[in-house]
């Protein structure tokens, strides 16, 4: 009798304990298939689209510094708006290429310059670069795109890097030939003036050294 009782205990506890093991082991796999679940959730988090959420950030405020700084230049063909899918302006609705010469797409691409200038410039935005250079604003002005219209552009657009050089430092490279007729260092600019020589004290431009006026190196 006293083995009886002692096997069946031995039964009872071997009963207990393997019905302990399966919880356990059902507990660990509900736990992995969790785990296997967040994992897999995290392999397919959205795409994060930067130009989609900068779009989101800006809103509007692209359009309006645009229209800002065009209205300051005198400039008056319509109502400019930004494409954020091309990332380039628009004037009416249409891209710069198609509705302008190529004198009005270089002023447009100035004016884009200055509107991200001040944009980024601005207190509620953390990149304050402080400094922007503009090559070449009135390229094209010189041939077949001047006139009153022209001229009004260039004064237009010299005068608001004036009004605005409190904002920061703009560095301006221009052609003389296209140059508004304004007194520049009266302005307040500092004025550097580029020549093919150095001839009567003249600074020879830009790269010294690649010059044309000397000959080449040679080996």
């Amino acid at each position: 009798m006293n083995d009886y009782r002692t096997n069946l205990q031995r039964y009872c506890d071997y009963t207990k304990l393997q019905s302990g093991i399966d919880f356990v082991n059902e507990q660990l796999e509900i736990l992995c298939k969790k785990m296997v679940e967040e994992l897999q959730k995290k392999k397919n988090l959205p795409l994060y689209h930067a130009k989609k959420e900068f779009e989101e950030l800006v809103g509007t405020g692209f359009n309006d510094l645009l229209n800002s700084i065009l209205k300051e230049c005198n400039f008056q063909a319509g109502y400019a708006s930004w494409d954020f899918k091309n990332f380039d302006i628009l004037m009416d609705g249409v891209s710069k290429e198609e509705d302008q010469g190529k004198g009005y797409c270089f002023f447009l691409n100035s004016v884009i310059a200055l509107m991200l200038y001040a944009y980024f410039n601005d207190d509620d935005v953390y990149i304050k670069p402080g400094i922007s250079m503009i090559d070449t604003p009135l390229l094209g002005f010189d041939e077949n795109e001047d006139g009153i219209q022209g001229k009004t552009l260039k004064n237009g657009l010299y005068s608001y890097f004036f009004k605005h050089k409190g904002d920061g430092q703009i560095i301006i490279v221009d052609n003389l030939n296209v140059m508004p007729d304004m007194n520049l260092e009266a302005l307040g600019a500092k004025v550097t003036t580029y020549h093919k020589d150095e001839k009567n004290g003249h600074i020879y431009g830009f790269m010294p050294s690649w010059r044309k006026d000397l000959p080449k190196e040679t080996e």
